[in-house]
C-alpha cells in the first residue's frame, strides 16, 4: 500500500513539472539584473513567469522561473534573460526579467585557422605570427576576431 501511495505521489509531482522549451534552453541567463551586464545588448522585451496556484516558496520559484524562461525563449531574437525580481508567498510565486538580444555584443563572426605542427619551433613561430595579427593561439589554432 505504501509503495502505491509513493508511486502516485511521484506521478502527481511529475505532472506538475513544466519543462523548458528548446528555445528557452539556449538562453544565456543573468541571475541578477545589472545594467553593466547588458550594456552592449538590445532590450527586446519583458517577461513575468508565475507558479501554479498552491506552489510557493522554492518550488514556486522554480516553476515561475521555468515559465519566464519559456516566455523569453518565445520572443523572436531573444538570446539573454536577465532576472529582475523573484517573489514568493505560501501559495504562489512570480519571477520577472528583461529579455535581450546580445548577439552583436558577443562578436559572433570569427575565423579559425587550424594547424597541427609537431615541431615546437614551428608552433612557437605560428603562435607569434598569430599574435602579431591580433589573434590568440589556443590548442594549436589561431583564433582571430573579425568585426
Amino acid at each position: 500500500m505504501r509503495n502505491i501511495f509513493l508511486s502516485l505521489m511521484l506521478l502527481f509531482l511529475a505532472g506538475c513539472a513544466t519543462k523548458l522549451t528548446p528555445a528557452a534552453q539556449q538562453l544565456t541567463i543573468i541571475s541578477e539584473y545589472s545594467p553593466d551586464k547588458v550594456q552592449q545588448c538590445l532590450k527586446i522585451g519583458e517577461v513575468t513567469g508565475y507558479s501554479r496556484h498552491g506552489f510557493g516558496n522554492d518550488v514556486g520559484i522554480v516553476q515561475a522561473t521555468v515559465s519566464a524562461k519559456n516566455k523569453a525563449g518565445a520572443i523572436n531574437g531573444s538570446d539573454t534573460l536577465a532576472f529582475t525580481n523573484k517573489t514568493s508567498t505560501f501559495n504562489n510565486a512570480q519571477v520577472s526579467g528583461f529579455v535581450y538580444n546580445c548577439s552583436q555584443a558577443r562578436g559572433q563572426s570569427g575565423q579559425v585557422v587550424n594547424a597541427k605542427p609537431t615541431d615546437p619551433k614551428t608552433v612557437y613561430g605560428k603562435a607569434q605570427a598569430c599574435q602579431e595579427k591580433g589573434g590568440v593561439w589556443v590548442n594549436d589554432q589561431c583564433v582571430l576576431k573579425v568585426d
